[in-house]
């Protein structure tokens, strides 16, 4: 699976957009180990969790994106909604195409085209890019692939 990988030095999350929504008072419950990061809101422990496409509660809980790094039981701030601007480009895949979704992989955390998902996985559309240095947040469970 070729996952985007994007480092905190390559975003500049920011309310660029009158929708833009950031999620301020919840810890983690891991370390996320880069801004990007696909996040899952557990709504019973209430702490934000890296996501994946083999786990259903994605269809149900809350995503956003990490706006940093961060360890186990800090304070995070997470974007929801809005765009993201980036600094330079993710490495794979290769570089942002405009209008190209991107997906929740079954990585943790990661971003992938929807062709790398497998037929059992949970599909959860996260945002596409604008072009190659603004990616807009638009979140939607669609289902289990197949």
């Amino acid at each position: 699976m070729a996952d985007l990988t994007i480092t905190d030095a390559q975003i500049q999350s920011q309310p660029l957009s009158a929708g833009a929504s950031f999620e301020y008072s919840k810890t983690l419950g891991e370390d996320v180990d880069a801004a990007m990061r696909v996040l899952r809101l557990d709504g019973t422990l209430d702490k934000w969790y890296l996501a994946d496409a083999d786990d259903e509660s994605i269809l149900t809980e809350t995503i956003g994106l990490s706006t940093s790094a961060g360890k186990l039981g800090q304070q995070i701030v997470v974007q929801k909604a809005g765009k993201i601007r980036f600094n330079g480009v993710g490495t794979a895949p290769g570089p942002f195409t405009a209008g190209v979704v991107r997906y929740i992989s079954t990585t943790p955390g990661a971003l992938c085209l929807e062709s790398d998902l497998a037929t059992d996985d949970y599909v959860v559309r996260v945002g596409s890019p604008d072009d190659t240095e603004l990616f807009t947040l638009d979140i939607k469970a669609l289902v289990v692939k197949g």
